[in-house]
């Protein structure tokens, strides 16, 4: 992992653990069929995609961000980053805070500060 000079680092860590995790195909039920047959072809389609692997070195770093790193801050901030940077839209992200954009902006500047003062 690179070493954490700066709050941008530690956001870019995040954004790179999210994308990490973005890789792992997601868990199918076993043995699960539908018998309408286009729904057949959309499995077999979904199955077929290609997974990059992520190499050891990433996901040692993934978890540690994940195990590490987000502990190391209260519920509501670890929500708010591990959402933002998994891609979820600002408004979106608002709503679901019951907050304005401009304060989930500002939760999510704080926590990326107080991460960054833990970790130094």
């Amino acid at each position: 992992m690179e070493a954490i000079t700066s709050i941008q680092d530690v956001r870019n860590q995040i954004i790179k653990a999210c994308e990490i995790y973005k890789l792992y195909p997601a868990p199918k039920p076993a043995n699960i069929h539908s018998s309408l047959r286009y729904q057949d072809i959309e499995q077999q389609s979904q199955s077929d995609k290609i997974y990059f692997r992520p190499t050891p070195e990433e996901v040692d770093d993934a978890d540690t961000v994940q195990f590490e790193w987000l502990p190391l801050l209260s519920i509501q901030e670890r929500q708010l980053l591990w959402k933002r940077y998994s891609g979820m839209g600002w408004k979106r992200l608002a709503g679901e805070a019951k907050v304005c954009e401009r304060t989930v902006r500002n939760y999510i500047n704080k926590a990326l500060e107080k991460l960054y003062r833990k970790l130094r």
